[in-house]
């Protein structure tokens, strides 16, 4: 529909809600896969706001490297926590947060995944947005040792990841985002043949 959006002035706005209700415990499944539809949906569409979108979303799959070792994975829904969650052992660690106290949804992550690399042609562009310090707080830093493709490779792909938590079907999207992201570094004049080299080591 058109006009499925029409009463949506602010579409950053739009984005930073989903996000954040994605990053809150105790939302059922079913509205889980809504959050999950709702950010997938916005971003094809409203290209204005992809570029932002994109942003986002290389936030949370940055996060997901960075609390590699801080806690098991929570669902939203104990439904369906089988086949997601790490060992018994792993789950008596504290609560699995990124390092900056945030939860994230593990129905959100395809859809996250998709978009960074569905749209990775973007990723410069969004690794280099800039906010008013008012919103300085609503985003986690970016972390890009390795530089912006292979943090973001490796964030995917690497075995200490959150990947290996993850069931067979996101584990995959997480696979065709890494070799998306891989071809837009070849594609970008900026990225360093270091870079380049370092993203297939």
């Amino acid at each position: 529909h058109q006009d499925k959006y029409t009463n949506v002035q602010d579409f950053a706005w739009y984005i930073d809600i989903l996000i954040l209700l994605g990053h809150r415990r105790g939302i059922s499944s079913d509205n889980a896969s809504y959050l999950q539809s709702q950010l997938t949906d916005v971003t094809l569409r409203v290209l204005p706001v992809r570029t932002y979108a994109v942003r986002r979303c290389m936030e949370i799959v940055m996060e997901e490297d960075y609390r590699t070792t801080q806690g098991s994975i929570h669902s939203s829904s104990t439904d369906n926590l089988k086949g997601l969650l790490p060992s018994q052992e792993q789950q008596q660690s504290p609560p699995h947060d990124n390092g900056y106290g945030k939860h994230i949804m593990v129905e959100l992550l395809p859809s996250v995944a998709w978009i960074v690399g569905e749209y990775s042609d973007l990723v410069r562009d969004a690794t280099e947005l800039e906010f008013d310090d008012d919103d300085d707080d609503d985003h986690a830093p970016l972390q890009l040792p390795r530089g912006i493709y292979h943090s973001l490779i490796h964030a995917m792909l690497a075995p200490t990841t959150i990947m290996n938590q993850l069931c067979t079907t996101t584990q995959s999207i997480y696979v065709q985002a890494a070799m998306k992201i891989f071809a837009a570094a070849t594609a970008d004049s900026q990225c360093q043949d270091t870079e380049l080299e370092t993203c297939v080591d």
